[in-house]
């Protein structure tokens, strides 16, 4: 019996032999066999050269400082080690060699196996010298066949161990690496980007209602490279595909989060491009064209509307000049004349297109919209209709491997709704076949059905580019003048938003200057509004990082792939993935060199996105309200949000710079209430439902958020605001009650004793649909209602400390409110007033005590109740209909019901002029429904801060 001492040949992943390692074998004798099944951890000492620490590593691989004297294990694991079995995932293994011993030699890690170091602002590389247990934690695996006397079993062993950069060859089966680190995980994708539009004509809560529903349309993709910081377990093995059949020459690459329940957030997440966005629509005005009405796909969804209506009549109602000229044009006649035919044979035509359309993928359509010309004229179509001829007969997805055509490769990418990717790994090929072989059919039939010569007439005389250029020609007012009443001045009505009928002469003259303004706007329009969907789709992509590596535990894969190790590129590949680097081995489709498992971050994060438009002021039936603003002024009247969404002022000017802010702010507060109210009207039956409207509220509301600033003005934040600010996050449910300031010290490490540096703070309020309907399960709590207010308030308030702080302390004490409500009228004196203040809703934040107000801070306290009982009232009015509608009341007419709320409209227009105060009807409902069993939000605290010199943020979200 004897210790077993290794250094020089038998140790090769030690950096230049030099050193020893020492393995106490203690009582086992080393010239006999480990006993079979009994679970054995050897100590192993480490010796460095000169007494300096052992390099654990090689050349062009991160290295591993062992210290001398430090310790690392040695484990036996056999068949029966239930627990370290599957730690491992060794089933499969031991199924096949039932006998042997897997060895698991591990540095850096705790006794359970996990890796408890500090968070590294900084990407791994290979050159990067990391210290075992605080950096970094290695461990690698090896079956092994028992029966060798222990020494020669041990020495066997040490003689395969490499670090992951050092593989050349697939892992043998039962062989293992794995390492665990806190530092940064690099993903790089090549995102399909679509964009999906709705809209509403009015803000007006009465009038809140779908305009229009025009699904998504596919416009490119964009290469991104995404980074997230927190810490994670790569792991590298022999590979095997889904079906668990061995995959030769391929090694599978497996990343988990680690250390999950002390770390519910991201240590930091960002996003940027690589490149610009690519495969854009052969038509350069695509998405204006959505906008304004005029694609194919918009006209047949008015035949659609024509479609719901009763008579002539309905139909001069709904539909506007061009809408009515389209229609008529098509039938064959004009409106006049058709009028005195019977309605009933006009719907039964349109109800053939109609029919003929729902049996087409959305895709289908946007597709002969885009290669109209190429489709119905052979001359120019012979290269398309070729790619679409070979796709509606690939045969496998196999057939796109390799140097594919970059045409074939935009059809793909526009047929498989923008994610190919997905579609290989989810759905067979039958379904693209079969999207290209009806786009070739559906060109082919244009000349010889119904659909086909609506199809036709939008594209050829009713699309946007033959209009713009007739309106190119209109530049005096006797030829504007002359278009009143005729198919191009109606074109000019629906971008201005004007009747030029009722255009006096002075005014004339200016519509034609702004007819030339809006024709200089279209020339980049759709460049700004691409930047536009570019940024929201970025900001999308980090919220969803910081979202999925928040929620996700630590048996899930972050991100799962195998990788071909037979070709230099993939060995290049394997290498960027073991410094946490995936980059190149997402961002482009090389099935022969790399194959995705299913991974949370890969799936739900870099694979396509949706950008959802909500037109704030389209259209009523088809009148529209004027895209003017929007051509011309993109940059300030489209506004992107972080989910994924963009929001199209048309009826709000922002073009004002310095009330820009101002005005952006208000409107967001309506439209978030107004939304909200509209949908608890009529999902809990107060107004009559709308599935259409009802789905339209949903998914703006999910896709709106509230925010509320909490970050004190100073440089300094210290560990007591810190404190203060994770107190907000548990008291609106947002982080575990039990998260100590302390325990993200990993995370976020001070720059100095008790002094975390510059940070910002932001509570986000959001919503998720399934927590919508639980709100007014039960009845309205009012004192929670006002708490939540107050709370609010004092958040936004006391963050300024002095003079605004004690009027937020001043209006969170219920007693002073009782002193108002007394006497309204005679609150606010013509001298200062001391008042007490109530103890303070967060015990990191202490009250002062006692406040003076001056006798304008008095007005502005009697401002805040008023407001407060306002915004009360009218909710409990809200609760009040809804428990009527409960016990089978009627529905109401929707103004009715703004009338029934108008307090709420009123107090959150009287809120508005309190520059420091912010809308807390959201706050409200998120209140409510922390305490509803079983509701979802998506709320979360933002912390922006600035670490090692470089800017990051930590978003907490709230429990799924």
């Amino acid at each position: 019996m004897a210790d077993l001492v290794l250094h020089g040949p038998s140790l090769p992943f030690v950096l230049g032999g030099a050193g020893a390692f020492t393995i106490r074998a203690g009582t086992r004798a080393v010239d006999r066999p480990l006993a079979l099944g009994v679970e054995t951890v050897f100590d192993v000492q480490a010796t460095g050269s000169g007494g300096g620490p052992m390099a654990l590593g090689g050349v062009g691989s991160w290295t591993v400082g062992l210290e001398t004297g430090g310790t690392a294990t040695l484990t036996a694991i056999w068949r029966t080690s239930g627990a370290l079995v599957r730690q491992y995932g060794l089933e499969a293994y031991f199924a096949g060699h039932p006998d042997d011993v897997v060895l698991v030699f591990t540095v850096g890690a705790t006794a359970e196996g996990r890796f408890a170091g500090k968070m590294r602002y900084a990407a791994l590389t290979a050159a990067a010298t990391l210290e075992a247990g605080s950096d970094l934690s290695f461990a690698y695996a090896r079956g092994c066949a028992a029966s060798p006397p222990l020494k020669d079993l041990v020495t066997g062993f040490f003689g395969h161990v490499r670090l992951p950069a050092a593989l050349d060859a697939p892992p043998a089966p039962g062989e293992i690496l794995r390492f665990q680190y806190g530092g940064y995980l690099q993903l790089g994708a090549s995102l399909g980007i679509g964009y999906e539009v709705k809209g509403t004509p009015s803000l007006d809560l009465g009038a809140l209602r779908l305009s229009e529903r025009y699904g998504l349309s596919v416009v490119g993709k964009l290469g991104l490279r995404a980074q997230v910081g927190g810490f994670f377990s790569v792991e590298i093995r022999e590979a095997e595909d889904p079906a668990g059949a061995a995959m030769p020459g391929w090694a599978r690459v497996t990343v988990r989060k680690t250390r999950a329940r002390e770390f519910a957030c991201a240590a930091d997440a960002s996003v940027t491009a690589t490149s610009d966005l690519k495969g854009l629509p052969e038509s350069p005005n695509e998405f204006l064209g959505a906008l304004a009405g005029v694609n194919v796909r918009s006209w047949l969804n008015l035949l659609a509307h024509v479609r719901t209506l009763t008579d002539w009549d309905q139909l001069r109602s709904e539909l506007d000049d061009l809408a009515i000229d389209y229609v008529s044009t098509w039938l064959g006649r004009e409106y006049a004349d058709l009028t005195h035919t019977a309605f009933a044979d006009t719907l039964a035509r349109v109800k053939r297109v109609v029919d003929a359309v729902d049996t087409l993928d959305t895709t289908v359509v946007d597709a002969v919209d885009r290669y109209f010309d190429h489709l119905t004229k052979p001359g120019l179509g012979s290269q398309v209709a070729s790619e679409l001829e070979k796709l509606a007969h690939l045969p496998s997805w196999d057939a796109l491997e390799g140097n594919v055509n970059p045409l074939a490769w935009k059809l793909v990418n526009e047929l498989t709704d923008g994610d190919p990717l997905g579609w290989m790994l989810e759905k067979g090929v039958g379904l693209l076949q079969a999207r290209a072989s009806a786009v070739l059919a559906l060109g082919r039939s244009i000349a010889t059905t119904d659909l086909g010569a609506a199809i036709r007439l939008a594209k050829e005389e009713f699309g946007l580019n033959p209009l713009l250029e007739q309106l190119k020609a209109i530049d005096t007012v006797p030829k504007l003048k002359a278009q009143a009443g005729k198919r191009l001045g109606a074109f000019v009505e629906r971008l201005l938003g004007d009747d030029l009928a009722k255009l006096q002469a002075s005014e004339l003259g200016t519509a034609v200057t702004r007819v030339h303004q809006v024709l200089q706007g279209v020339a980049d329009f759709e460049q700004r509004a691409y930047a536009t969907l570019v940024e929201a789709a970025k900001q999308k992509a980090t919220f969803d990082l910081h979202a999925e590596y928040g929620r996700a535990s630590d048996e899930e894969a972050l991100v799962d792939l195998a990788i071909n190790l037979a070709t230099p590129a993939g060995l290049e590949r394997l290498r960027a993935a073991a410094v946490g680097d995936f980059q190149s081995a997402l961002a482009e489709y090389r099935p022969e060199l790399v194959r995705l498992f299913q991974g949370r971050l890969t799936h739900n994060v870099v694979r396509k996105t949706t950008i959802a438009v909500n037109v704030v002021g389209w259209h009523t039936g088809w009148h529209f309200q004027g895209l003017e603003r929007v051509i011309v002024h993109a940059d300030q009247q489209i506004v992107p949000d972080d989910r994924g969404g963009l929001t199209v002022y048309s009826i709000v000017d922002l073009t004002q710079e310095r009330e820009r802010g101002t005005i952006l702010r208000k409107t967001h507060e309506r439209i978030r209430t107004n939304f909200l109210l509209r949908f608890l009207g009529e999902s809990h039956g107060v107004i009559e439902r709308d599935p259409a409207n009802l789905a339209y509220l949903i998914d703006t509301i999910t896709r709106m958020r509230a925010r509320y600033e909490l970050g004190f003005e100073d440089d300094r934040t210290t560990g007591k605001e810190l404190a203060y600010y994770l107190g907000f996050a548990k008291a609106f449910g947002i982080v575990d009650t039990a998260l100590q300031p302390g325990a993200i010290d990993a995370l976020l490490p001070p720059i100095a004793t008790g002094d975390y540096g510059p940070m910002t703070v932001s509570y986000d309020v959001r919503y998720e649909e399934a927590g919508l309907a639980k709100l007014f399960d039960q009845p309205l709590d009012e004192a929670l209602v006002r708490r939540t207010m107050r709370t609010v308030v004092l958040t936004s308030y006391v963050r300024f400390r002095g003079a605004l702080a004690d009027l937020g302390w001043a209006y969170w004490t219920p007693g002073i409110y009782d002193l108002w409500k007394a006497a309204p009228a005679s609150f606010a004196k013509t001298s200062a007033r001391e008042f007490p203040t109530a103890a303070s809703p967060f015990a990191e934040l202490a009250a002062p005590g006692r406040v003076v107000l001056p006798p304008m801070q008095q007005q502005v306290l009697g401002a805040l109740y008023a407001i407060e009982d306002d915004l009360t009232a009218g909710l409990l009015a809200l609760d009040g209909l809804v428990q009527a509608a409960r016990r089978g009341g009627p529905p109401i007419r929707p103004r009715d019901f703004e009338r029934a709320l108008g307090r709420i409209g009123g107090a959150l227009e009287t809120l508005g002029d309190f520059g420091e105060s912010v809308n807390t009807t959201f706050a409200v409902f998120d209140a409510l429904l922390a305490a509803v069993d079983g509701a979802h939000r998506a709320s979360s605290l933002t912390l922006k801060s600035k670490v090692d010199g470089r800017d990051v943020t930590k978003v907490f979200l709230s429990p799924a």
